[in-house]
């Protein structure tokens, strides 16, 4: 089992306050920390933690931001596949005393893909390949779209919040490659503007023919292949959920990789994404 994580890495700048505060108000902020986050780099780790084959194809551009991924990089024996002229941003994730987070996004080279450098992959074989809605808004979307349509392995979408805001001709392309869809409750419900979760993931169920699952937090998640399904949450303290929802989608593929049946993958997806939520930081330790 081989799986291809297109997607950023992205620095993360931490920003713990006791509460987000409103336009015009100011608010103290109790600690900072910059750790490595992104979408797609929380997919792989996970993936590596459960000891799946994994590669991470990823852009590492300029500057101070791109500089500190390239060491880490290098610190972990992990290959730069994707050098990029431009500069790296970073993400703010503000995270209040309940754990919510918050993102301010700068993006930058992390999240823009060449149509060159696809050719590298053309000779290679997967049995799952992973992509994030950031990168698909983005003007360079339609090239990892246009790699994907050459490829028969299935397909995680992980739209992201940004789901509305990529462009609908990119969504319809994606919709027409069958993917499993991963977004959260309030997610699906910003996309469709439907209120009821079962008429939502339905819809998307009607354009892809594929599950669709929806994380709840710590009551668990849902998803849907023609039936409908809840899969129990686990309880616990919340300190930070930045990169739960990314740990949730790679441990369920992870365990479907192992031969799991949906249910039980679900429910070991639950626990794991549990364990990011009791620590600061967006993977597991």
């Amino acid at each position: 089992m081989k799986v291809l994580i297109i997607g950023s890495t992205v620095v993360d700048v931490i920003l713990n306050v006791k509460k987000m505060p409103l336009s015009g108000e100011d608010e103290n902020i109790t600690s900072q920390t910059i750790s490595l986050g992104g979408c797609a780099f929380n997919v792989y780790h996970t993936l590596k933690y459960l000891k799946v084959d994994c590669e991470l194809f990823s852009p590492i551009g300029k500057g101070y931001y791109g500089d500190y991924v390239r060491k880490y990089f290098h610190d972990h024996d992990m290959p730069v596949v994707l050098e990029s002229q431009k500069q790296n941003g970073c993400c703010y994730c503000v995270v209040e005393e309940t754990g919510e987070r918050t993102f301010l996004a700068w993006h930058g080279a992390e999240y823009l893909f060449e149509k060159e450098w696809f050719e590298q992959l053309k000779n290679k074989s997967y049995d799952m390949i992973y992509v994030n809605g950031l990168e698909l808004e983005e003007q360079t979307g339609k090239n990892i779209i246009d790699f994907l349509k050459t490829r028969q392995e299935k397909i995680f979408f992980a739209p992201s919040s940004r789901f509305p805001y990529i462009d609908p001709l990119i969504v319809n392309d994606m919709m027409q490659l069958k993917p499993v869809i991963h977004l959260s409750q309030s997610e699906i419900y910003t996309y469709t503007k439907m209120d009821s979760l079962e008429r939502a993931a339905g819809f998307l169920f009607t354009q892809t023919r594929q599950k669709v699952i929806v994380t709840l937090g710590e009551k668990g998640c849902y998803f849907y292949d023609g039936n409908h399904h809840f899969i129990k949450g686990i309880k616990v303290e919340a300190v930070d959920t930045t990169g739960a929802g990314d740990c949730h989608l790679a441990a369920y593929m992870a365990y479907c990789a192992m031969g799991e049946e949906d249910e039980k993958a679900l429910y070991h997806a639950n626990l794991l994404a549990a364990q990011v939520v009791r620590k600061k930081g967006s993977t597991l330790s």
